[in-house]
């Protein structure tokens, strides 16, 4: 019987050192995107509906950091980057709407999961829609499956036109900066319908804007 205890209290401390383990080897979310290691500005201000309507997330918005800005003034997108409570890094998408507000999607996941695979989200509002990828550092463009050219990357985000009518490819590949990191595949087709881990605010009409706050569907 006491031999038996004994080797329950190793399998327990086993257990233990291996969840350790697991969680050493986690890395830090600024290891994995730089960005959010340099010093907050203005301009890196998540709108309070947008932090609010994505209450899901649980974002910090102090860690938010904008990336990438592109459109027009039509369909505007804002690429951020962020964390939130559970450690995990943030991709969030913020779509000016033509009457004022906003439409935003979020979509979060362990850093090793980032590093290892980028994180993708899609955001759609009307006939308009963007599909981006959070990169890990040390990527600077992407290959199209369908032979139509490399994509660059502008600050860790890569993104495609995924509007109605756009030849989506099937995916794409992230291409390292060094030889002896591996490329990154992300599909790119499937990414239409909400995932795990994945947090909208407003879907074809927007919901969410400087006069109004709305929780997510």
């Amino acid at each position: 019987m006491i031999k038996s205890k004994w080797v329950l209290r190793a399998l327990a401390l086993t257990g233990f050192a291996i969840l350790a383990t697991a969680d050493w080897n986690e890395p830090a979310p600024a290891d994995v995107v730089g960005a959010l290691a340099r010093e907050a500005t203005t301009d890196d201000a998540l709108p309070a509906a947008v932090a609010d309507g994505l209450n899901e997330a649980q974002l910090l918005p102090d860690s938010a950091r904008l990336l990438r800005r592109e459109g027009d003034l039509r369909h505007f997108v804002r690429h951020y980057v962020a964390t939130n409570a559970d450690g995990e890094l943030c991709i969030i998408a913020v779509m000016a709407a033509a009457d004022g507000g906003d439409v935003a999607n979020a979509k979060c996941a362990r850093p090793s999961d980032v590093r290892d695979h980028g994180l993708p989200l899609r955001l759609r509002t009307g006939d308009t829609a963007t599909f981006a990828v959070l990169v890990p550092d040390g990527y600077e463009s992407a290959r199209r499956s369908d032979g139509r050219g490399q994509i660059k990357v502008t600050n860790n985000v890569v993104s495609v036109d995924a509007s109605a009518g756009a030849r989506l490819p099937h995916d794409v590949v992230l291409q390292p900066q060094r030889l002896g990191d591996h490329a990154i595949q992300v599909p790119v087709r499937q990414q239409g319908q909400p995932q795990e881990g994945s947090y909208q605010l407003g879907d074809s009409e927007p919901v969410a804007g400087a006069r109004d706050r709305a929780a997510p569907p």
